[in-house]
């Protein structure tokens, strides 16, 4: 009897089997099984072999029998991290990337998978692969001409915008530039000899003339449009004022560019206001000092093109006593009293020296060309400035300061190194007593 069971139980296995062989042979798409830590192939489906053209051999060959190798090698990182993403907190898995079949044909796979864990704990994905090279294809065609039709109405724009600038026509072959000045009624101005004799040096700024011209030297050798910022200046009693150009250069039957003609819009405003808040983004918002980044950016900067003869000096500074200052004061007293520390801090050093707040009660002071004698003074300075007491609803409360210094090149030759031993400097401090300056080389 129980042998009688055993054979039925196998005969339904392999008719199970058969169905579902018959199933993943005949759904769209191919399938294949994979263990989700390794990516090694477990299965793959006949269906899915017949879509890449090849022997199972040939395919397990050709991506070393990972899935991974399987995804465009420049889109695996990003592919691979949706995956992870996805397995997180999904059992299911939908993504598309690109493949390589076995002769280098590009294919675009939609990708459904399922994970499952199975009876010895390894987790494996189940998934349906469809080609979808041909929808992918017509969704780039309308990408590019979706596109096309930005580029023409960004020319239109153009167009429009040109109403209220100056435009500019410059002739090639006589070598001169036609400008239309509208603020003046209209009057059209003529430059010639405009490369030949540099008359352009007259017009832009000595700081963007190279730019200016490179530009130009591009658009005169094909036919180019584009456009670039600069300053210029169409009378001579004006001041220098940035401005967009547009362009477009033109040739003729022979293939010479003959025109460049364009606009030129005032950028004014648009630069000062950009300015304002780059000035604003490396600002401390309550003290008007340099942020921490800004500080990092401009000594590592400076390091950069320093000798290592010379000497430099990074201070950090950090306010003593100011959680007694919040805790009986209140926040809006500290507020006062960091201003105040600022304000001493930068009035002790040199307008050429980078001064920062780096964190609540901590500042950073960057001496460049500062010997050690000379950055002794400035801390003995500092920590006689900066006592000073506090009162409030009868309250007092002295703060002075702790000083760490190191020196470029002698304490460290880069911005990193510096820091950190100021800043074992600066602990030092604290740790003698407070109100008093420690140099790496004194402990």
């Amino acid at each position: 009897m129980d042998n009688q069971n055993e054979i039925t139980l196998r005969e339904e296995l392999a008719e199970a089997k058969k169905k579902l062989d018959i199933l993943m042979e005949n759904m769209p798409g191919g399938v294949i099984i994979y263990e989700a830590k390794t990516g090694k192939i477990l299965e793959v489906s006949k269906s899915l072999l017949d879509m890449f053209g090849c022997t199972e051999k040939a395919f397990r060959e050709h991506y070393y029998n990972c899935f991974d190798l399987m995804i465009y090698k420049s889109d695996r990182p990003r592919i691979k991290d949706l995956i992870e993403q996805q397995m997180a907190f999904l059992t299911t898995i939908e993504v598309t990337f690109r493949a390589r079949d076995l002769m280098g044909e590009r294919k675009f796979l939609d990708f459904k998978g399922k994970l499952v864990t199975d009876k010895n704990g390894v987790q494996l994905v189940y998934a349906i692969l469809s080609d979808v090279s041909e929808r992918m294809l017509v969704q780039q065609e309308l990408q590019r001409m979706n596109e096309t039709l930005y580029m023409e109405t960004q020319r239109y724009k153009l167009l429009m915008e040109a109403v209220d600038d100056i435009p500019f026509d410059y002739n090639a072959l006589l070598d001169s530039v036609e400008i239309s000045l509208k603020k003046n009624g209209g009057a059209r101005v003529v430059i010639d000899d405009f490369r030949r004799d540099y008359r352009y040096k007259n017009v832009f700024s000595p700081d963007t003339v190279d730019q200016v011209v490179q530009v130009w030297d591009a658009a005169l050798m094909t036919m180019k449009k584009g456009s670039f910022e600069c300053k210029l200046h169409l009378e001579n009693d004006k001041p220098y004022e940035w401005y967009r150009i547009h362009f477009v250069s033109f040739q003729d039957k022979t293939g010479r560019i003959v025109r460049i003609v364009g606009s030129a819009k005032n950028i004014m405003e648009e630069k000062l206001a950009e300015e304002e808040m780059n000035s604003r983004l490396k600002q401390d918002s309550m003290t008007g000092l340099y942020n921490k980044t800004t500080m990092e950016s401009m000594v590592n900067e400076f390091i950069l093109s320093s000798m290592p003869t010379e000497t430099h000096a990074l201070f950090l500074i950090d306010a003593d006593n100011f959680k007694a200052i919040n805790d009986n004061l209140g926040h809006m007293y500290g507020d006062e009293v960091i201003r105040f520390v600022a304000k001493t801090i930068r009035d002790i050093f040199r307008d050429s020296d980078y001064v920062g707040r780096i964190g609540g009660d901590e500042f950073m002071v960057f001496m460049k060309n500062a010997t050690k004698e000379v950055a002794m003074n400035r801390a003995d300075a500092l920590n006689e400035a900066m006592r000073k007491t506090f009162e409030k609803d009868g309250i007092s409360i002295t703060i002075s300061c702790s000083i760490g210094v190191a020196l470029y090149s002698k304490d460290g030759a880069d911005y990193t190194t510096l820091f950190t031993n100021a800043d074992a400097c600066l602990y030092e401090a604290k740790r003698l007593g407070k109100d008093q300056s420690v140099f790496c080389q004194d402990f």
